[in-house]
């Protein structure tokens, strides 16, 4: 049955539609008429216990003069007149401890209930009481009461044979009424069935001209329903599949012309490409990796080549090619650096990049490879690391010396200096006044000579000498500074104002040194008005950006590089005072500390110094 219904299903839709609707149609009307029979068996019910009820009081209420004057003949008489009622399976009166007074059956007069149902009556209060309500019988006991007091129970069974037989006639009826609209239900299937299908037949047909290959022709169902909206939807879908078609013959033009292209970028490239499918089988390659892999590996290799072809002579090698190549095919990309090539021919050292190809569904279909030659670029490397090793100990080298050279000047340069400032003392104005000039020239000469050494020694301490970083408090650093350049401060009467300052790591004294040199050098170069200094500090793009800002005499934009420079100076000594190694000194202290350093000026309109600290671990917020 099963089986013959499931092909019925799958004949055709028009099957489908008519016993699906025909299904649904005998599943509403069968809810349908179970729904209907519950409720009639319900209200049967509920009516059938009302009459029970009733006909317990009428009994209790007809018998309580008789159960007074205990008269058993009368007792009967009421009882009788009740069973008179149809469907009325007994009726009795029971005395308070369960003896029959009066019943329908005169042998049970004077006997004690034994039955369960009757026992519960034995210990209930007196009130109406169900006892049993089932499909087969009601039965109802209701007290007779005299006044205030409970004297006996009146007991009525009513039979439900009525109600089975009208609930048989609806079940009858309800089954017909079910058949008739199942009857009624499948010729309208059928009528709706054969109305549908006959234009989506028309729809099948017009598929299979589109699957033949046909174009150019449009359906018309003439309607304004789903049928007809599903027809303009076909014509819609028709437009659509020849604009899109033509969009595709112009795709593949320009897409033949672009393969073109790009197997000439590829074979014109220098790096070597390569890609296999899922079974290492070559599906493309370049001129150059063909001409390198014969090169390397000694073999020629064809598209359509296993890879375990092309290396078999070279177990090792293609052991170690095939595992990169699987991980590629498994989904990983990845960049490393190999070398390839036997002992007898040449070995040289390549950048390898991997990386899986995929259809339009994310399937991996196989794997790119791009080989890139860096055997040069790796000799390169390597020279330029022994060079800047070579550089470094040169300059490592280079500032021992200066700071050497510069220590064990100063004991003999001071003795000069003691000597030739002892002739000056003993001799001015002894001798002529040529000898005296001389004797200036020479002093002035061994301070200057002094000086230079000094601020030498300074300079190369910066990179040899440098104390650990550690968090330092910016205002300590800048308290440091000021209270070191107190006296140029109040000599010139010189206002300094500052922002606040965070706490960086850096060297403490090489920061203060900084400071010092920068807001010195404002001082020093102030023009007509009272040197005003600002210090600001700012967090930006992850470093701290320290700015020194004055109103001096400015500096010409083309002089930006050459104040950096060691021993470099914009005016004469006897305008300014100095060696010109202070802002050297800056430079190499800014670069120790990973940033930079770097004036904003013009000439008359005061300059700012900015320099950068990078932000490290435990540095707090302004």
């Amino acid at each position: 049955m099963i089986e013959h219904f499931r092909r019925f299903w799958a004949a055709s839709i028009r099957h489908q539609l008519i016993a699906g609707f025909v299904l649904v149609l005998a599943l509403l009307m069968t809810v349908l008429v179970i729904k209907l029979v519950g409720y009639q068996r319900d209200f049967l019910r509920n009516h059938s216990m009302g009459q029970a009820a009733s006909l317990a009081e009428t009994l209790s209420t007809g018998s309580t003069s008789w159960v007074l004057a205990n008269d058993v003949v009368g007792l009967q008489e009421v009882v009788q007149s009740v069973m008179r009622y149809p469907g009325l399976r007994y009726a009795m009166l029971l005395a308070p401890d369960g003896r029959v007074l009066a019943h329908n059956e005169p042998s049970l007069i004077g006997r004690y209930l034994q039955d369960a149902t009757s026992h519960t009556l034995l210990s209930a209060t007196p009130a109406l009481k169900t006892l049993v309500a089932s499909d087969d019988l009601i039965d109802v006991a209701a007290p007779v009461m005299a006044g205030e007091r409970f004297i006996g129970w009146a007991r009525i069974g009513l039979g439900q044979e009525r109600i089975a037989e009208n609930l048989r006639q609806v079940k009858i009826q309800g089954i017909s009424f079910t058949l008739a609209a199942i009857a009624l239900g499948t010729l309208f299937a059928i009528l709706m069935a054969n109305w549908l299908t006959k234009r989506l037949k028309r729809l099948v047909g017009a598929t299979e001209q589109v699957r033949a290959g046909q174009r150019g022709f449009r359906i018309d169902f003439k309607r304004k329903d789903e049928i007809g909206k599903l027809g303009d939807d076909f014509n819609l879908m028709i437009k659509a599949l020849e604009e899109d078609e033509e969009h595709i013959r112009v795709a593949q033009r320009e897409l033949q012309l672009a393969n073109a292209r790009l197997n000439g970028i590829i074979d014109g490239s220098p790096d070597l490409i390569a890609a296999l499918d899922i079974d290492y089988r070559y599906l493309a390659f370049n001129v150059a990796y063909e001409a390198e892999f014969e090169k390397i590996f000694g073999k020629k290799i064809h598209l359509g080549m296993c890879l375990f072809e092309a290396l078999a002579h070279l177990p090792e090698e293609m052991e170690n090619t095939v595992a990169l190549w699987t991980r590629a095919l498994e989904g990983e990309s990845f960049t490393l650096s190999s070398e390839f090539g036997s002992s007898e021919l040449q070995r040289n050292s390549y950048e390898l990049s991997f990386s899986p190809i995929r259809d339009c569904a994310g399937k991996i279909i196989g794997a790119a490879h791009i080989v890139r030659d860096i055997t040069e670029r790796k000799r390169a490397a390597e020279d330029l690391a022994k060079k800047t090793a070579e550089l470094a100990r040169s300059n490592q080298e280079l500032e021992q010396f200066a700071y050497i050279a510069s220590h064990d000047l100063q004991e003999p340069l001071r003795m000069v200096s003691s000597y030739v400032q002892l002739l000056a003392k003993r001799y001015q104005g002894k001798l002529d006044q040529d000898a005296d000039e001389f004797i200036h020239y020479a002093v002035d000469g061994a301070t200057r000579m002094q000086c230079l050494i000094t601020d030498l020694l300074s300079y190369s301490r910066v990179g040899t000498r440098g104390k650990p970083f550690e968090p330092i408090d910016g205002y300590q650093v800048l308290a440091a500074a000021l209270d070191n350049l107190q006296l140029a401060i109040a000599d010139n009467a010189a206002t300094i104002t500052h922002d606040p300052l965070p706490t960086v790591t850096a060297d403490s004294s090489q920061l203060t040194q900084l400071f010092q040199n920068l807001i010195g050098n404002a001082i020093k170069f102030h023009g007509a008005e009272p040197p005003a200094i600002h210090v600001g500090a700012q967090l930006k793009d992850g470093e701290w950006l320290f700015s020194i800002r004055d109103n001096g005499i400015g500096i010409a934009p083309e002089n930006f590089e050459r104040i950096f420079l060691i021993f470099q100076r914009l005016h004469s000594r006897a305008e300014y005072p100095g060696t010109g190694i202070g802002l050297a000194v800056c430079k190499r202290i800014v670069e120790r500390h990973g940033g930079r350093i770097w004036p904003e000026s013009q000439p008359g309109q005061g300059t700012t110094f900015f320099f950068t600290l990078p932000v490290r671990t435990a540095e707090t917020s302004l």
